[in-house]
């Protein structure tokens, strides 16, 4: 069998369906990775000091991947949760790493979930808010879910 089997933690495909973007964090070393399906070729970018992650969401033009990292903490049953949740982005032609947002959390609660220009909305289920990051300047506008009369 001449595949190739490596341990990812979380996959994702590409919007355009020519590319994977995967998470490896069991081995020691911790990568994200991006490969082009025709082509195998492949970019890394080393990744320390995390033990869970996913949530990938591809930018409409695929220059940038947003997704979640986490340390986990066990309880006395051996049961792993998160400890904190930090989304990042990666530049995928440069391969580069920025930390956009962190919350502790004892649940998986934080994910990306649109990109709005220049701006990543991030939803926080723990707090029950939406966060939309500009990032070019760093600037977090929070928005609170408002209450809707019934009938």
């Amino acid at each position: 069998d001449e595949r190739e089997y490596l341990p990812y933690n979380a996959v994702s495909l590409s919007p355009d369906e020519e590319s994977i973007v995967y998470l490896s964090l069991h081995s020691s070393d911790k990568v994200i990775g991006v490969r082009n399906i025709q082509t195998a070729k492949e970019e890394t970018a080393f990744i320390d000091g995390f033990d869970d992650g996913g949530n990938f969401l591809w930018s409409p033009n695929k220059q940038k991947i947003a997704f979640v990292l986490s340390n986990l903490k066990y309880d006395d049953f051996g049961f792993a949760f998160p400890e904190n949740e930090t989304v990042f982005v990666l530049d995928t032609d440069a391969m580069a790493l920025e930390q956009v947002y962190s919350a502790e959390t004892k649940e998986k609660t934080v994910e990306p979930i649109s990109w709005e220009g220049q701006n990543l909305v991030i939803k926080d289920g723990q707090y029950n808010y939406l966060i939309s990051v500009d990032l070019q300047t760093g600037k977090e506008t929070k928005f609170y879910p408002t209450a809707t009369p019934t009938p």
